[in-house]
């Protein structure tokens, strides 16, 4: 009796408690269906949130000339962070109402994240004013105090924040919420130049003095900047105050409009399982995988699979293997990291054994090509996500999402539905014009035909790669351009002069040339054993002497002659030979490879101080 007592207290408590959250909920979706006016909170961060609301206004950014909304093309996936979904519902109650004012404090990336530009748009039509407090400390992009000190976050997390206030003084002019009998976004009530006015201030330091600043000052007394959100991106953040400078950036080429053809790295879901450090190995590795005598658990068990996901399953990884028959010539060589290799087995499938191989544009390198590799923009504060690539390359090679524009395209479907697109930079083409050709330029036709005008002779795409690639190492482009760098592609100023034109290409040609590893290089380095009776080849300790100019890979072995500006050069927010060799950290050192990677940093930053003497102007 007295167990049965006590389950019935556990079934009594837990039907208590059901009803409490019950009411609860019902009390706040009462609230959340009544008018309200003022409306505040912290709501939670969550990229990969599966909580539904109704995002769908802000995947536009502006309207065309027939007030159609013109869809914001990017990683829409990143706009179902729950606190972006909290704000959109903030907003679609203050629509509902003549006025209101919503107040929040949430992660910051909406500021001038790209995914987010119709969500900026979107705001900037709803609202008389936005108030936009920044308390940065994103750990991520490695933030740093301008005026020295410490940096820290308000909540000590990774992710930076920032207080935001929207405003609606009047219903005039302003967008209208959907309403349970129209559903339809009201596009027509929106405008390419909404007049509301943007207050913006940046707070920066420790954790305490961050504090002491919100206690200090109201929005009366703190010194606003008055930003001037621009279409496309419609940013809330500063921006540089020279009008010619952001005349001259904005004015110049896109990489994304340069080329017709662009796309991801490869994503395999599963790094550790489908890339190998050698074909050798991972053929092994694959022969066990696609063994029929062994099912799904003992697989997940065996190379120690997490838990299947959406994108990425043991069954239909296998089934991939069986079907292809475990083809010899599917095994493809991947740029994993500046300059570090790794191997995969290649379909361009999604859902197979890669779990997005971005086969559209990937598979276009795998003859022979040069890809230029760029981020979309970047979190950190200088700019290095720039590099090349002649094979396969990884989602995460120089960032969080590493793009690849193609120089050439070969035939294939995807490049043939690229080449009939119509509209904005695109002309029609011929029915075929793989026509009699191997290949053909990856260069979209408005921007050949204006390349050919300006110069007044047709360049080959080498030389036109060249030449983009020399502006990207570029230390005044790099400096002067660093806001517009962070938030979207770069883009391209072409020099007036002929001469300066070639004189850049020609340097490019050299970067790329010494990216791609290509020729051969006078050594300007050698490995050396401080006690040579001890020849441990192994990377352990990693250490640098600055002072000796020796890069040691364990307490014996080190490579002398490596200047601090080789040990801290950096792509992709990482420096190289630093990176290089914690990836490899407990394995043999291949000493040819990394005498290479060392010279070829030397020989990179010399022709990058020639490029820097040639003015863009």
């Amino acid at each position: 009796m007295q167990s049965i007592d006590i389950v019935n207290a556990n079934e009594r408590e837990t039907l208590s408690d059901e009803f409490e959250l019950a009411i609860e909920s019902k009390k706040a979706q009462e609230v959340k269906n009544s008018n309200i006016m003022i409306i505040t909170g912290n709501p939670p961060y969550n990229a990969l949130s599966i909580n539904k609301y109704d995002i769908e206004a802000y995947k536009f950014c502006e309207l065309d000339k027939n007030k159609k909304p013109i869809p914001n093309n990017d990683k829409k996936h990143r706009l179902n962070d729950d606190y972006i979904k909290f704000i959109r519902f903030a907003q679609n109650k203050i629509d509902e109402q003549e006025s209101g004012i919503i107040g929040i404090i949430t992660n910051n990336s909406f500021l001038d994240g790209v995914t987010m530009n119709g969500m900026r748009w979107n705001l900037l039509n709803s609202f008389d004013k936005i108030y936009i407090l920044n308390l940065h400390g994103d750990s991520n992009k490695k933030e740093v105090n301008p005026n020295g000190g410490l940096e820290e976050n308000v909540f000590k997390i990774m992710q930076g924040v920032c207080i935001s206030i929207f405003v609606k003084i009047d219903s005039k002019n302003k967008p209208k919420a959907k309403t349970k009998n129209d559903t339809h976004i009201k596009w027509a009530t929106y405008t390419n130049n909404p007049k509301c006015k943007v207050l913006y201030y940046d707070v920066y330091g420790s954790c305490k003095e961050k504090y002491d600043f919100l206690q200090k000052f109201d929005l009366d007394s703190i010194e606003w900047q008055i930003l001037e959100p621009k279409g496309k991106h419609y940013t809330f953040m500063c921006m540089p105050q020279d009008k010619k400078i952001q005349e001259n950036y904005l004015n110049a080429w896109s990489v994304k409009d340069i080329f017709i053809m662009q796309g991801l790295g490869i994503c395999t879901y599963r790094n550790s399982f489908c890339y190998a450090d050698s074909k050798a190995i991972l053929q092994q590795r694959i022969k066990q995988f696609a063994d029929e005598t062994k099912g799904i658990e003992e697989l997940r068990t065996l190379f120690n699979l997490p838990k299947d996901s959406r994108d990425w399953t043991i069954k239909d990884a296998k089934a991939e293997i069986i079907d292809t028959k475990n083809n010899e010539n599917l095994y493809k060589k991947v740029h994993f990291e500046p300059f570090d290799f790794k191997w995969t087995y290649f379909t361009g499938k999604s859902k197979k054994f890669l779990g997005c191989p971005a086969g559209a544009i990937q598979e276009q390198m795998l003859q022979e090509n040069v890809g230029l590799v760029c981020d979309r923009g970047c979190k950190l504060q200088t700019i290095d996500n720039i590099f090349v690539v002649d094979m396969l390359m990884d989602l995460h090679l120089v960032g969080s999402g590493s793009y690849i524009f193609p120089l050439y395209l070969y035939e294939t479907q995807s490049s043939k539905k690229a080449l009939k697109k119509i509209g904005g930079l695109f002309e029609k083409v011929e029915s075929n014009p793989f026509e009699n050709k191997n290949k053909i330029e990856n260069f979209t036709q408005s921007f050949r035909t204006f390349i050919d005008t300006k110069y007044g002779q047709r360049f080959a795409p080498e030389v036109i790669l060249g030449y983009i690639y020399a502006v990207l190492f570029h230390k005044d482009y790099r400096e002067k351009f660093l806001d517009f760098l962070k938030i979207d592609f770069p883009r391209i100023p072409f020099v007036e002069s002929k001469e300066q034109f070639l004189a850049l290409s020609a340097l490019g040609e050299q970067i790329i040339a010494l990216h791609l590893m290509r020729g051969t290089l006078k050594s300007i380095t050698e490995p050396l054993f401080d006690k040579p009776q001890n020849r441990n080849e192994r990377i352990e300790k990693i250490a640098y002497n600055a002072e000796q100019k020796r890069l040691y890979v364990n307490e014996n072995l080190c490579f002398r002659g490596v200047s601090a500006e080789v040990w801290g050069y950096k792509i992709g927010g990482y420096a190289v030979c630093e990176k290089y060799l914690k990836s490899h950290k407990g394995e043999v050192l291949d000493y040819a490879h990394f005498e290479r990677i060392i010279t070829t940093l030397h020989e990179s930053l010399k022709v990058e101080a020639q490029i820097a003497k040639i003015a863009l102007e």
